[in-house]
C-alpha cells in the first residue's frame, strides 16, 4: 500500500482558427490532492499496482469557443470541475 500527496499546474489557450499555435494564458490551472494505491509483485522483475486519486482544483481553467464577431451573446465556455478524481492500472518491469 501506498499514498502520496499530488500537485497539478497548467495553462493552455486553444484558438479554433489557429488550432497548432498554443499560447499561454494569463491565468493557470492549479491543483492539489492526494493518491492511494497498492502494488502487487508478479515476479523478481514485474508487479501490477493500481491507484486512484482525487484533485481540489485551486484556480480553475476555462476554455472558451471564440465567434465570428457577429455574435452579441457571450461565447460558449467550459471550465473545470472543483474536484477532479481519476483511476490507474499500471504494469511495472525492473531490469
Amino acid at each position: 500500500m501506498f499514498a502520496c500527496g499530488l500537485g497539478t499546474v497548467g495553462a493552455v489557450r486553444f484558438v479554433p482558427r489557429d488550432p497548432w499555435n498554443m499560447r499561454v494564458r494569463s491565468k493557470a490551472l492549479f491543483g492539489m490532492g492526494a493518491r492511494l494505491g497498492s502494488a502487487w509483485p508478479l515476479s523478481d522483475r514485474w508487479s501490477v499496482h493500481a491507484h486512484a486519486e482525487a484533485i481540489w482544483i485551486v484556480e480553475d481553467a476555462l476554455l472558451r469557443r471564440q465567434g465570428d464577431g457577429s455574435e452579441t451573446p457571450a461565447p460558449p465556455s467550459w471550465s473545470s470541475p472543483p474536484l477532479a478524481a481519476s483511476v490507474g492500472l499500471g504494469v511495472t518491469a525492473v531490469y
